[in-house]
């Protein structure tokens, strides 16, 4: 019992939130001959409250997690620690060379998919000589 409540009070005031937000959002990304696909983890966050942008080569992924609000039992219930994130958060990842009109997402299960098509670019072109 005594390792138990040590435990929890040696934790309730370290501070590693970061690791604990990075976490909310670990990532695969795939490629093959024409397109990336990301996956990405975020449980617990509504499709709605996902945004999804990219520009500058930059694909930009942020979201809101709202604080759940029990009125009714708002004074009786006291912390005595609180993990779960609660807040904004946004992760960029660099990926050049993409057709934005054609980047696809889904989100199911807490896992968001993207898929965004390569810019076809020709390394080979033939120049007419004047």
């Amino acid at each position: 019992m005594y390792e138990l409540y040590n435990n929890l009070f040696d934790d309730f005031f370290s501070s590693d939130s970061h690791s604990r937000v990075f976490n909310l959002l670990r990532t695969d990304i795939k490629e093959d001959d024409d397109k990336y696909l990301l996956s990405v983890d975020i449980p617990g966050v509504k499709k709605e409250d996902i945004k999804l942008s990219y520009s500058d080569n930059y694909l930009k992924i942020s979201f809101k997690i709202k604080e759940n609000n029990d009125e009714e039992n708002k004074d009786k219930v006291k912390f005595i620690k609180k993990e779960r994130f609660v807040g904004s958060y946004s992760r960029s990842y660099f990926i050049p060379n993409i057709d934005a009109n054609s980047i696809n997402a889904s989100y199911n299960d807490g896992v968001l998919n993207v898929e965004l098509y390569k810019n076809v670019v020709n390394s080979v072109k033939s120049i007419e000589i004047k």
